[in-house]
């Protein structure tokens, strides 16, 4: 750089020699942080090849490549394996690309900042040796596009080659392998281009966004250390996190409808990413520093030169913290909304329930058998509700197979629906009259279909594609007393024969003694092993843990997320001490052993990430803490709010090993390249 700005007097007595290219000096540039640079460009090609992949797979799904072979599948299984590619490729694709870009956009920003203001110096001089602002910008995106263009490049073509894995990784997800075979995915060059742009974008808003300031600072406050604070810059960063804090604050805690649950915590999630990065470098380096407070009290001389690098180098500190703020932030909340949103959905529904036994089989021939075992109990049972149902397919009034959708179908007893006594239990009749119920005719849901008026003939398509005629002859609204029983379509025992799929038999009782229903639960239980028999409590639990464990696409979330969270991690530990190794190599020749530097840089890296976990357990807390407002709000109760201890603190754990393993081991290959001291 320095021959690129030499006096006209020196160029003159060496004609021979060119005077150096701005391509030429970025070269240089390049060459001579080439280790920050490949590590950098591993991150970014890491992260570019799984967004590239989800984009593909997300497309994939949208244009239903590979739907063939269906000609072998009834209407239901088709209808099913549509479903399975909207549901598995596009909308829990949806949610893995939107928290892949999340993250990825906020720490690719970070990372390219903090490498850029690691070289503040080195810009610095070339503002000393005449250089604008303006070119010094310039010089700065010449000198990242080349590496980072490649590292797209290269992202997107693996990506691209990843579509099949992470499409049937999503497929998986929804725990079932029966569509494996017809999904034959293919990648998309346009795709591809828009997967690299959007990633060239993000890096070199980074780099544009870490120099634009150097064109009004001089040049020797480019040269002081990055730690000289920019108290215009301080003050707009105070007054923007205030403002982000107290809006997250109000959207938790306003009083919303029940109905706009997700859309209030979905908002609360965005504001609290962007206030968790707004504020990272406000905030990271003063616990970190009060953290190192302990440090220095336990590990002496490595602990005190800790504390002074996490005080002096706030780029550093935030860069490493915020995979784990971000990680923590984003995946954590995303998964405990999604929880929370099951939960009360499945307490709301439970909720009104009476039965005191809930008896359930997936053979229908054991209605009889539960009926049987009922009138054995005697004067223990006071009421009993047997309902038999089965999924269908529903034709339009044209006659097309209705590939969107497919109905329950319900089976109940005549005289059930009659009996008084069942009031609480039976469906309210909204037109028409359950009592002209019989061979092929039924009663159809409201909330189901609306536009359907006794009259009015349906086809539905059984199992064997063959199609039967019935008439409407009542319009109802379902029981809320019935989990699992939605009566989309409800006839009696000669209604329709039971050629549907997905056959499941429930048996709602009331005791007359509620003492007794564990009794009754169990003697059901003793008749046979196809019947499953619970009380209520157990199967609310039941009811609950089946429902969180349905929810598809959180374990991938998890690796997911934790696989980007440690990518980043890892290069922003790498490049800060691969642009920190003159600084440890000027401490080793006064007289601090390469032992005292490793440690030092472990207790430097622990305090960042653990100033990180706090940061982010607090934002995380504030989403708990709406969450429960709400759900006492909406009488679902405080006690089913979702803990996810399970998941943020291992996470945490992991987050933290993985930093001090990675800063110990990059410190000694460091320190493997530096002469010893004598």
């Amino acid at each position: 750089m320095s021959a690129g700005m030499a006096s006209p007097a020196q160029q003159a007595s060496r004609p021979w020699r060119k005077r150096p290219t701005r391509a030429s000096l970025s070269f240089s540039l390049v060459r001579a942080h080439r280790s920050s640079y490949w590590i950098m460009c591993l991150a970014v090609f890491a992260t570019t090849t799984l967004s590239c992949a989800t984009l593909q797979a997300r497309q994939a799904g949208l244009a239903y490549d590979g739907l063939h072979g269906l000609e072998g599948l009834n209407a239901y299984h088709r209808i099913l394996t549509k479903a399975y590619y909207d549901l598995a490729l596009n909308t829990v694709s949806l949610i893995a690309l939107v928290f892949c870009l999340l993250v990825t956009v906020f720490l690719v920003l970070s990372s390219v900042s903090f490498l850029v203001q690691e070289r503040r110096r080195e810009y610095g001089l070339m503002r000393l040796n005449g250089a604008s602002g303006k070119q010094v910008v310039a010089m700065a995106l010449r000198e990242f596009s080349l590496p980072l263009a490649l590292a797209d490049a290269a992202g997107c073509l693996a990506g691209s080659l990843l579509t099949v894995p992470v499409g049937m990784a999503f497929i998986r997800a929804m725990g079932t392998t029966d569509i494996d075979l017809l999904f034959h995915p293919r990648a998309r060059l346009w795709v591809a281009a828009v997967a690299f742009a959007l990633m060239m974008a993000v890096c070199l808003l980074g780099v544009w966004l870490a120099t634009r300031r150097f064109g009004a600072e001089t040049p020797l406050k480019l040269m002081t250390q990055p730690a000289v604070k920019d108290k215009k810059a301080s003050r707009l960063r105070i007054v923007c996190s205030l403002a982000l804090f107290l809006a997250s604050i109000t959207v938790a805690f306003m009083p919303v409808d029940r109905s706009e649950f997700y859309d209030r915590l979905l908002g609360l999630i965005v504001l609290l990413i962007i206030t968790v990065y707004v504020a990272a470098p406000l905030l990271v380096p003063p616990v970190a520093s009060l953290l190192g407070l302990l440090a220095e009290k336990t590990a002496a001389g490595p602990g005190l030169l800790a504390r002074q690098r996490v005080r002096r180098g706030r780029a550093g500190a935030t860069a490493i913290a915020l995979p784990a703020m971000m990680a923590l932030t984003i995946l954590v909340s995303f998964i405990l909304i999604m929880q929370a949103g099951r939960m009360s959905s499945v307490v709301l529904s439970i909720e009104p329930m009476k039965a005191d036994v809930v008896a359930s089989s997936d053979d229908l021939s054991q209605a009889g058998r539960i009926s049987r075992t009922l009138q054995g109990l005697g004067r223990e049972v006071g009421t009993a509700d047997i309902y038999q149902t089965q999924q269908w397919v529903l034709t339009d009034k044209h006659g097309n197979i209705q590939m969107d959708t497919f109905l329950q179908v319900t089976w109940a007893q005549a005289r059930d629906l009659a009996d008084p006594s069942h009031k609480d239990t039976a469906p309210k009749v909204l037109q028409g009259s359950l009592a002209d119920l019989g061979a092929g005719k039924v009663a159809i849901s409201r909330a189901y279909d609306n536009q359907r008026k006794p009259g009015d003939t349906i086809t539905l398509i059984d199992r064997h594609d063959k199609r039967h005629q019935v008439q409407v002859v009542a319009v109802i609204e379902p029981p809320k007393t019935t989990p699992h029983v939605n009566m989309d379509m409800l006839t009696t025992e000669d209604g329709l024969p039971r050629e549907g799929e997905n056959g499941r038999l429930y048996a709602f009782i009331t005791a007359r003694d509620h003492t007794q229903a564990d009794d009754i639960a169990q003697q059901i239980r003793d008749t046979t092993h196809k019947i499953t028999a619970l009380n209520r409590q157990d199967f609310i639990d039941d009811y609950i843990k089946t429902s969180i464990k349905e929810q598809q696409g959180t374990p991938l979330m998890i690796a997911g997320g934790t696989i980007l969270s440690l990518i980043f991690l890892v290069q922003s530990i790498a490049i800060g001490i691969s642009e920190r190794r003159m600084q440890n190599r000027r401490l080793n020749q006064m007289g601090v052993t390469r032992g005292a530097l490793a440690w030092s840089a472990a207790i430097e890296t622990t305090l960042d990430v653990t100033a990180g976990i706090i940061l982010s357990l607090v934002a995380v807390a504030i989403t708990e803490a709406s969450v429960a407002i709400s759900f006492v709000r909406d009488g679902v109760g405080i006690q089913h709010t979702p803990i996810i201890a399970d998941i943020f603190l291992p996470m945490s754990l992991l987050l933290l090993a993985v930093a001090i393993a990675t800063t110990i081991l990059c410190t000694r290959l460091t320190h493997k390249n530096q002469p010893t001291k004598h």
